[in-house]
């Protein structure tokens, strides 16, 4: 469980589509990663298979946390349900008891207010509790944009060449020994 460049790009894709403060999506959504160079529509299918729906919502700083924990609950095992990120920094302590993983968090460059309500993209798979975010079926205002990610990937290739890097959204303190 890592950062990727992937990621990255399609969380900023929502975000700046969407108007969001942040954008969240669960690493299972993408099934593999995108090659250099031209990219076919059954590269990007393959990528991302699911017709899940883009949607925003608003959610509480405490439940941001929440979800942010959940995403890290299954380390050191891989897992679906860990979020590639935009419009956040956080900082997780591996070494951590589970639920006590998020040491910080940024929304933008201000540390994260478990009472303020920020405006998030993710889809409805991870909105309706898909893979135990149960959390977040209790935001508000919640905007279905029938409108699969995959789509917005094919209309950003469509604008022009895309390049992503990983841009240090994720700290990670005190790793998990080796197996």
């Amino acid at each position: 469980m890592q950062e990727a460049n992937l990621g990255n790009l399609l969380t900023d894709l929502m975000r700046t589509r969407l108007r969001t403060d942040i954008a969240l999506i669960n690493a299972g959504q993408i099934r593999r990663s995108l090659e250099p160079g031209p990219v076919t529509l059954g590269d990007v299918l393959s990528v991302l298979p699911f017709d899940s729906a883009l949607v925003t919502l608003k959610v509480t700083g405490e439940k941001l946390r929440q979800a942010l924990e959940h995403s890290v609950s299954q380390w050191p095992n891989h897992s679906g349900r860990f979020f590639q990120i935009s419009g956040l920094q956080v900082t997780y302590n591996a070494m951590a008891p589970i639920g006590s993983r998020v040491k910080s968090m940024l929304v933008g460059d201000v540390p994260l207010d478990v009472s303020i309500t920020y405006t998030v993209a993710t889809d409805a798979f991870v909105a309706d509790g898909g893979d135990g975010y149960d959390m977040l079926t209790h935001a508000t205002h919640r905007i279905d944009h029938q409108t699969p990610l995959r789509d917005l990937l094919l209309k950003a290739l469509a604008d022009g060449p895309l390049y992503a890097d990983t841009g240090h959204r994720m700290v990670f303190e005190n790793s998990f020994p080796s197996r």
